[in-house]
C-alpha cells in the first residue's frame, strides 16, 4: 500500500497516515493549494485531502503515467510521463481539462511567476505554459542538468546540479541570470 504521512507542523510529531492506493505503486507526489492537500500516485489516482481533518474528499483518475503535480492559477497540473502531457484539473469539481502536449521530458513542474513551468533536465530548458490558454511559450535555456523549480520574488528559480548554479528567470522578458553556489 502507498500513502502519505501526516505530521505536526510545529514539532514534526507523526499524526497518522493517509492511504492513497493499494498495490505496488512506487511513486507519489504531494502539493498544497486551494486550501487542500493533493496527492497523485503513479497509477493516475489524484486525491483531494482536507488539510484540517485529513479526510479524503474526492478522487479522480488522471492517467496511468502520473509523474508530477503542482497547484496554481485555480487548478492542479498533473504531468504524465507516458503521454508527454500536462493536464489541468479543476480544484472544485475535479474535472480534468484538455491535456497539453509537452515536447521533451517533464522532469518537474511549478505553477507561479505568471505561468506553469515544465522542466526538461536533459535538454536544459524550462518551458512556460499559459495557464489560461494552455499555449506553450518558447523554452528558456538554463544551466547544466537542471533538477528543481521554485517560484517566488517575481521570478522562476532553477537549480542546476550539473554546474552548481541557480538560474533566475524573469517571467516577463525570459532573461536569465545565473548565480554560482
Amino acid at each position: 500500500d502507498i500513502g502519505i504521512a501526516r505530521v505536526s507542523a510545529t514539532d514534526l510529531r507523526p499524526l497518522g497516515d493517509i492511504e492513497l492506493a493499494e498495490g505496488s505503486i512506487v511513486s507519489a507526489y504531494v502539493t498544497a493549494g486551494g486550501g487542500q492537500v493533493w496527492a497523485v500516485v503513479g497509477n493516475g489516482q489524484l486525491t483531494r485531502i482536507d488539510r484540517r481533518t485529513a479526510e479524503v474528499t474526492g478522487t479522480v483518475d488522471v492517467g496511468q503515467g502520473a509523474s508530477g503535480l503542482t497547484a496554481g492559477f485555480g487548478a492542479l497540473w498533473v504531468a504524465d510521463d507516458l503521454t508527454g502531457t500536462i493536464t489541468p484539473v479543476d480544484m472544485e469539481t475535479l474535472q480534468p481539462g484538455t491535456p497539453i502536449a509537452i515536447p521533451g521530458d517533464i522532469d518537474d513542474l511549478e505553477a507561479g511567476a505568471g505561468a506553469v513551468w515544465s522542466l526538461d533536465t536533459d535538454a536544459g530548458v524550462v518551458t512556460p505554459i499559459d495557464p489560461d490558454t494552455g499555449a506553450l511559450d518558447s523554452p528558456v535555456r538554463v544551466g547544466v542538468r537542471p533538477t528543481d523549480l521554485a517560484s517566488g520574488l517575481d521570478a522562476l528559480w532553477v537549480t542546476n546540479n550539473g554546474d552548481g548554479t541557480i538560474s533566475k528567470i524573469d517571467p516577463v522578458t525570459s532573461n536569465v541570470q545565473t548565480f554560482e553556489i
